[in-house]
């Protein structure tokens, strides 16, 4: 006997740790004869004199498992299935940070608000045990040996059942400390989201043979927005406490619900638990495909590695919900013909194997990886509102009527959209010469002119001769369809009436392309002295997916501006396709001058209805101005379009006209003996060796008549106009476009007018579009010079202008 055990062959090892029971043999060779550095009990050619796990074959020299490979063997890595760093006890690096500074993360330090060491779990290095009488272990003899397990956790997903604007938990495993996660940030009726990349996957020690404590609390709150605040209740979702024992830790799918928050609220959880680590657990997802057969035909085949004999088969999904179910030995199906999916429908299909009843299983794995397919595309409709009129200088055909009031009319016209379907509005506001007029300088509102006819028709007529021949439609808007890939073509005309005469004041069309036609979308055209500008909504002829028929999203950055008080950058994201629900949605921030990257903002756990916006905003203050900003640069979102995704921040510019000057007497002039000059001012943007758009146009100074100096007046006058407001434009360029500024001037005497050529000029986005503080300075072009005989010597003049200009970036 050794010690009260059975030691049959009298050797000192008793024989429950006796390799050799029936031969003696020194405790160095577990109870066996034999040299003890010639004893390998494992075969791992380490002697058990030198192994440090002689049971367990290992690699030299220390002759213990290292089954990920890291060079920390597995006694002493505290995540033995994952390579990671020597200095971090063989844990990769999770994030989940070091409070206790050790180097142990905090996710598999067992002391985390203590510094220890790797060999420890993280834990200080244990001190002796006292034995005196009366000491820590003196009554129980000293150290009792505790085997710990490594166990994985994985989230997968969490479920609400009402509506709430955000959600947080607090979460522990294995007893640890309480984490928080969120606020989820929740999207309109979204109840159901993925929490695996939030709460991603934790491997914890659990003692061998003790069950794993998973403990969540959850609450959730409802934000109204009001002037000067925020308010809103706040809701206990309840708790849930559950310890799972080792017959859980097979990776299958496990479910638990809350209780005791308030009444009528509460959340879901779903997660599985792995022994040693998820990726060859029992309940394993299966992994699908989807293949074109015979034919037509379409076949679902997916690939299981797991017992057949511990399950009772495999469960098929359509959409989240289930369809049917397949024997344990099956691994394909040919999709039936009544799974066609409709016009715009998206079918998603996902497989898991299930142990229990087909209806309620008693186990079930994670869903397999999603495949699916997609019905033809389904026309779109797309609204589209004539949205206003600007108009600058009008000059009406009847001048000795209305030419002093600086108006045009009265007007009639109509207003067009076409795709693969067309819808017109048609107006009439003339009554020569009563009726709808339009003014210079003016915007006016479409369904502001509409609304002036329509309240015209309203007034009471004496007599059916007396009323006016007015009509209009009540909407600003028509509707039309698109077939995939068609363009929209929008149109105005618009005619004045003077007497028994008709003017044509408008006439004008444009295209707008499939790629280019989403929510929000506005477009300019000008004809003459009048512009008309449209807005576009896409409205979906199906329920999800919009862009081009497809329900996949299409996202798209519809426009950037600067939140007031806080300065914080505000992207407006817009989704001309399939709805987007939880996903992540990153915005790459670059300098357009620089072309230097500034920041990847990612806001996570985003949902975007099909033809909706949602509003993004940074953290920090910043100027919404000088950005090239791409949401989903990497791709990571599947998109029916991919080539929407840059947005460039239009520049807000400043063109202030600071002065003008002959610099020689014009040879016209000689004859009576004074100059009488003006000019025109043009102030726009546009590609080069386009036409521009002019946001200024013919600005004349002076303002009427003309300018004068007498010959005698040497040198020639500096005309400033420093400060008049006439001659200030602030206006926004299209990025990429150029800033365009052209002078004319012109000499005028009794008889005749005569041109001093021409100042133009282009300031593109290299060059920061000509803003700097200092004016620039031109001379006219076109002319040249002259031979001035009235002139004494007789010899060649300027026959020109300058002027001078300042430019600013104001964004």
């Amino acid at each position: 006997m050794t010690e009260g055990c059975p030691d049959a062959d009298g050797d000192g090892v008793r024989d429950g740790e006796d390799d050799c029971p029936a031969e003696p043999g020194p405790l160095e060779n577990h109870g066996c004869p034999g040299p003890v550095d010639e004893v390998d009990s494992d075969e791992d050619g380490v002697h058990d004199a030198d192994d440090a796990c002689p049971d367990e074959p290992g690699p030299e020299p220390g002759g213990c498992p290292d089954r990920d490979g890291d060079g920390v063997p597995d006694p002493e890595d505290l995540r033995p299935g994952e390579p990671g760093p020597p200095d971090g006890g063989g844990a990769p690096d999770t994030g989940a940070g070091d409070r206790d500074g050790d180097g142990i993360a905090d996710d598999v330090d067992l002391c985390p608000d203590e510094p220890g060491v790797a060999a420890h779990a993280g834990c200080p290095p244990a001190e002796g045990p006292e034995t005196d009488e009366g000491g820590v272990f003196g009554d129980i003899g000293g150290w009792e040996s505790v085997d710990f397990v490594w166990v994985e956790f994985q989230a997968l997903e969490f479920e609400v059942f009402d509506d709430y604007d955000e959600v947080y938990c607090y979460a522990s495993l294995a007893g640890g400390d309480m984490d928080r996660y969120g606020p989820f940030e929740i999207g309109d009726e979204e109840r159901h989201w993925s929490i695996s990349e939030e709460l991603g996957s934790r491997v914890v020690q659990v003692v061998e043979g003790q069950p794993l404590q998973v403990e969540v609390e959850c609450w959730a709150a409802n934000i109204y927005l009001e002037p000067g605040g925020a308010w809103g209740p706040v809701w206990d979702l309840g708790a849930f406490i559950v310890n799972h024992p080792p017959s859980d830790w097979d990776g299958h799918l496990i479910t638990v619900g809350s209780s005791g928050g308030h009444p009528g609220h509460s959340f879901q959880a779903q997660y599985r638990i792995c022994a040693g680590g998820c990726e060859g657990a029992a309940f394993a997802p299966p992994f699908l495909t989807l293949w074109h057969g015979l034919g037509d035909q379409l076949r679902l085949q997916w690939a299981w590695d797991g017992d057949e004999s511990a399950i009772n088969g495999f469960r098929l999904y359509v959409n989240g919900n289930f369809y049917r179910a397949f024997r344990p030995d099956q691994r394909s199906w040919v999709i039936p013909s009544d799974l066609d999916p409709a016009c715009g429908e998206r079918l998603e299909f996902q497989v898991t194997a299930f142990e229990g009843p087909t209806p309620v299983p008693n186990r079930e794995s994670p869903a397999s990886n999603i495949r699916f397919l997609e019905g033809l595309p389904c026309a779109r409709s797309v609204r589209v509102t004539f949205d206003r009129l600007r108009t600058y200088n009008l000059e009406d055909g009847d001048p000795n009527r209305n030419w002093d009031s600086r108006r045009l009319g009265p007007v009639f016209g109509s207003f067009c959209a076409q795709g693969s379907t067309e819808a017109c509005l048609s107006f009439n506001g003339s009554d020569f010469p009563h009726g709808l007029m339009l003014q210079s300088q003016h915007t006016h509102s479409i369904q502001g002119l509409f609304n002036w006819i329509l309240g015209e028709m309203s007034l009471l007529c004496t007599s059916p001769s007396d009323c006016p021949r007015y009509y209009a439609p009540e909407s600003d808007s028509v509707t039309v369809d698109l077939g995939l890939g068609d363009d929209l073509t929008f149109m105005g005309v618009i005619y004045e009436q003077d007497n028994r005469t008709y003017g044509e004041a408008f006439n004008a069309s444009d295209s707008i392309s499939a790629d280019e036609i989403r929510p929000g979308y506005s477009r300019t055209i000008r004809d003459r002295q009048i512009e008309l500008t449209v807005r576009l909504d896409v409205v979906s002829s199906y329920e999800a997916g919009a862009s081009a028929g497809s329900s996949m999203p299409d996202l798209a950055i519809a426009d950037v501006d600067q939140h007031e008080p806080s300065g914080q950058l505000r992207i407006h994201v817009s989704n001309d396709g399939g709805d987007l629900v939880g996903e992540d949605i990153a915005v790459a921030l670059a300098r357009i001058s620089t072309n230097e990257m500034i920041d990847v903002v990612t806001w996570e756990n985003v949902t975007i209805p099909s033809g909706e916006q949602r509003i993004l905003q940074t953290a920090s203050p910043m100027v919404a101005g000088d950005l090239r900003v791409i949401v989903d640069p990497d791709n990571d979102i599947e998109e029916t379009y991919e080539g929407n995704n840059i947005y460039e921040t239009p520049a807000l510019m400043r063109v202030e006209f600071v002065g003008l000057r002959v610099p020689d007497w014009p040879c016209e002039g000689f004859l009576h003996q004074e100059a009488e000059v003006w000019f025109l001012f043009w102030v726009g943007y546009g590609p080069p060796d386009e036409e521009p758009y002019w946001v200024g146009n013919r600005v004349r100074h002076p303002a009427s008549g003309i300018v004068e100096w007498n010959r005698n007046d040497w040198p020639p006058p500096t005309w400033s106009l420093e400060g008049q407001e006439r001659y200030i434009f602030e206006f926004e360029i299209p990025s990429g476009e150029n800033l365009r500024i052209m002078i004319d001037g012109y000499e005028e005497d009794w008889t005749t007018r005569q041109s001093m050529g021409v100042i133009s000029a282009e300031y593109g986005p290299q060059d920061n579009y000509g803003g700097r503080s200092d004016p620039y300075q031109a001379r006219s072009v076109g002319l040249g010079t002259e031979e001035c005989v009235e002139w004494e010597p007789i010899g060649p003049r300027f026959f020109g202008f300058e002027a001078w200009w300042r430019i600013t970036r104001v964004r």
